[in-house]
Parts: C-alpha cells; structure tokens; sequence
C-alpha cells in the first residue's frame, strides 16, 4: 500500500467516528466455545484479559465490562475523538475495568502485558498492508499461551463483483461528479443490473452512508483469500482453528450438494475450506487462531457439550435432524435466558446423555445452536420502574444502538429512543406507557417492554 493510503486511512480515522457497532461473533464468551471445539482450552472470560485492536466508540468493550467486573480490557483505537466516546460512556456506564488508549498499533509499548482473548474485528481489510504486519505483531506479541484472538477481514473470491461495482461507482463519481450514496440509489433505482449485483446493492444501502465511507468506500478496501490468511498468520507464529461461529466453519447457506462436494475433501482441510468459500460465494471471514505452540487436544469428544450454555441459533430446517429439531423446542422455551446441558436434559427426560451431547455438537456446527461458556444472566421480568443502565441510557440519548445481553446492536425508531430514554428508574409503566402513546402512537408498548 501507498504512503497516500496510509495518510488517506488516517485522515478518516482522525476526521470522522466509526458508526457504533458490535459484533456478537467477537464475543469471548463465543469465542471460547470456538477454540475449546478447536481443541484448546482457554480461561473464562469473567475472570481474563480482553484486548481489542480498533475499538471505536466502545460499543463491544464497555458491555463487555458490564458483565464481567473482575475482567480486564483494554481497547486501541487510531481515532482520538472515538477513544474519547468510548471514555465518556465507560463513566456513564460506571464501569472502571475497561481502558482506551488513542494509539497507532505501529507504535510500540501501546500496551503491556498478555491477553487471553484478542479482537481484531472490521480491521485488517481496511488498513495499509504495513498496519496489517503491526496487527499480527501485536497478536503474537500480546496473546497468552493458551489465548485466541479473532480477525475479522473481506473474502476472496466472493467478494469479486462486490469489488468491481465499488469500483464502477467510483468511476462513475470522477465522471458525473455526485457521492457514492446518491450513486448506489440511482443504479439500484435501474434495476437493470441483474439478480446478484442488485442484491450487492440493497446490501450496501442497508449499511447507510456512514458506514460504507469506512467500509467498501475506505481508502483501503483489500479483500483477502482464506489461503493468504492462512501464510500470514503461519509466518507470525499463529495457528488457525476455525471460525469465530462454529456455523460457520461449513458456510451455514450452503446446500446439501454443496456439503456433499465438501465431505470428500475431508482428508484435505484447506482444499475443503477453500472450495467452502467458492460454493458458498462466502463474502467474509471472522477467524480463530492462537500461539502455534499452544497444546491442543485432537479429536475432541462431544462431552465438551456439557460444559456450555445454549440458546437457540438459525431455525432448524425441515430436513435436520430429528434430535435438532427436539433441542430447538426445548430451547425455545427458555425465554431467552441460555440454558445449561443439564436443562436441556430435563426437557427431554429419557434421552441417552451421549445421544444428546453429540446431537447439540451437531446443532453448533450446523448453526442451529448457538453455545456460550457462561450463561449470561439476566432478569426476563418487566420491573414496576424500568431502568436502563448509565450506558444503555447514553446510548438511548444519543440515538445510537443499544447492546443486548448477547452483544447484538438493537436500533430503533427515534420516537422508541426517546421513551428508553426515560426508562430511568423514576418512572412506572403507566407513566412510560402514556409517554409512549404521545411520541409514538403505533407503538404496542407492553408487548414491546415485555420484548426490550
């Protein structure tokens, strides 16, 4: 990458924040899951050291330190004015366990110490080739023996056409003048581009303006193949073991003919990955990897089942298995609230222990189960007087995304924001309710509360 580049990512960085944004695949608690199914243990989270490379406005860390008070976090973030958010919303949200730092993952002595699970999300697809050899330095150099950390970037070679249409647009503004936005609308308004580039479109006009800017229309937009991922991470001393979402190591939208081409490649690990990617037309990776000379274990048993919480994942097709489509039952009465091994025994009594182990193992690499190693415990019940936390609140005041227990952004309509807003603790349901029925007539507010 350029000299340019760099000063062109930097300008951005420095001139405007990332949207807020969080990613439940970069959750430590799902991550743990991925590596012990990868065959290394790792510590608890509640109790470990969490680090994110490009941290934003601290949309994934502070939640993070809300739930686990005795975990140490530590975000880096290029953007002064985004590390100066995160700060300001860390107080509001009470919290003393998180650290943001303003720094260039280039600079040395950033941050000190080991950490047993590292967050590199959004990252490496969007920075100069030079920042992109920092990140895994900084990897290798701060992950614990037993660490993982997880590196999200832009797939090749799915992401071809999505590439070629940025391309053409930008083409298009040096001609015609405008921005990519307006340009977007008018080639989706066509609608004579054909099925996949019109369905790349609608994709990219979901995102909004704010965050293509950063994103497919950065100074740096470098897609990379699983193979490439797999060198660098090799030459920094990293080993690969699988995808953030266990789902996802097969492609959960590939279909069965496609598994079929992929189970006789199961001698051949990389050839397999590989042709998931081209069958799938898969757009995007979040990775796993960890110190090579980690110890782990091969082969592991499906009793590590009994060691996770669940809560339900993607809808069990007709077609799964008999024992999945039982779990998403059981699973789906529990309110939302994950549920261990042995509560999902008790709702199918009778069941051979091994039978249910191995059919949940299923369902997390299926995608239809989603497993975490802590519970994530909350109260379903409506209190008389609702309550947001401090930083829950900031967020229902500044109209951003709220972060649910499960590290998944929730955006709602700015009538809905002003009502969370007052969800204060001084207020009962009535009175919420009746404020509600002024700012936001359509609103069905008990179901709603009930929901939220």
């Amino acid at each position: 990458m350029s000299e340019s580049a760099d000063f062109l990512v930097q300008a951005l960085y420095r001139g405007r924040v990332y949207p807020p944004m969080c990613h439940p695949s970069a959750d430590p608690s799902l991550l743990a899951v991925a590596a012990r199914l990868g065959g290394l243990r790792v510590g608890e989270p509640r109790l470990g050291r969490v680090l994110e490379i490009g941290s934003a406005g601290g949309h994934h860390l502070i939640p993070l330190a809300m739930r686990w008070p005795d975990c140490r976090l530590v975000g880096i973030e290029l953007a002064a004015d985004a590390v100066g958010e995160a700060r300001r919303r860390a107080r509001a949200a009470g919290v003393g366990n998180v650290e943001f730092v303003a720094a260039d993952v280039r600079e040395e002595g950033v941050v000190t110490g080991e950490f047993d699970f590292i967050i590199a999300h959004g990252f490496l697809s969007w920075v100069p080739e030079e920042v992109q050899g920092a990140m895994f330095r900084m990897i290798r150099r701060h992950l614990a023996p037993n660490g993982v950390a997880v590196v999200s970037y832009n797939l090749l070679p799915g992401w071809s056409v999505r590439l070629e249409m940025v391309e053409e647009v930008r083409r298009i503004r040096e001609v015609e003048g405008g921005d990519e936005w307006g340009i977007l609308q008018r080639m989706a308004e066509a609608g004579d581009v054909g099925v996949e580039r019109l369905g790349i479109l609608r994709d990219m006009l979901a995102k909004g303006p704010d965050i293509l800017a950063f994103d497919e229309f950065g100074p740096v937009n470098d897609p990379w193949t699983f193979e490439r991922f797999l060198q660098v991470a090799d030459a920094h001393g990293l080993h690969y073991l699988g995808e953030s979402e266990p789902g996802e190591n097969v492609p959960g939208d590939l279909d069965e003919e496609g598994r079929g081409v992929l189970a006789e490649l199961a001698g051949n690990p990389l050839g397999m990955q590989v042709a998931a990617d081209v069958l799938s037309g898969r757009t995007f990776r979040s990775s796993l990897v960890c110190r090579k000379e980690a110890v782990r274990e091969s082969g592991v048993s499906a009793r590590v089942a009994l060691d996770f919480f669940y809560r339900p994942g993607k809808a069990v097709p007709e077609s799964g298995a008999w024992i999945c489509r039982e779990l998403e039952r059981v699973l789906a009465g529990g309110r939302g609230l994950a549920m261990s091994f042995e509560e999902l025994a008790g709702g199918l009594p009778g069941m051979a222990r091994g039978e249910l182990a191995r059919g949940v193992i299923e369902g997390i690499s299926r995608g239809w189960i989603r497993a975490r190693v802590d519970a994530g415990v909350y109260d379903p019940e409506v209190p008389e007087r609702p309550r947001l936390d401090g930083f829950r609140r900031v967020c229902a005041e500044e109209g951003i995304p709220l972060v649910d227990a499960w590290l998944v952004p929730c955006s709602f309509p700015a009538g809905h924001y002003e009502v969370l807003a007052r969800m204060d603790g001084t207020r009962g349901v009535d009175e919420l309710a009746r404020f509600a029925r002024e700012r936001c007539p359509e609103l069905h507010f008990r179901p709603w509360l009930e929901h939220l």
